[in-house]
């Protein structure tokens, strides 16, 4: 899984689609939390569902910002200059 290949390879920032096939990017990000290599990368979350119910779980879950879907290329470039820790830019 792409979660566990964070742990080794430490990417300054993921972007995440929250709603996959199997395991749903919810869980994902749960584990990326809650894992001590892992739980201080910034986290883009995109979702088909905008509502406030989901935004706020994504969120909660540790999302740095979400991202609705459909989206502008440009808002996933700004959220990406937002939340890249400043070492990265």
């Amino acid at each position: 899984f792409a979660y566990m290949q964070a742990a080794v390879s430490k990417p300054d920032l993921i972007i995440l689609d929250i709603m996959m096939p199997g395991l749903d990017g919810w869980e994902v990000l749960s584990r990326l939390r809650h894992d001590p290599e892992t739980w201080e990368i910034p986290v883009v979350a995109l979702s088909a569902k905008s509502g406030l119910e989901e935004v706020s779980k994504s969120i909660s879950l540790g999302a740095a910002e979400v991202i609705s879907k459909p989206c502008n290329p440009d808002e996933i470039v700004n959220a990406v200059r937002a939340n890249l820790p400043m070492a990265s830019r």
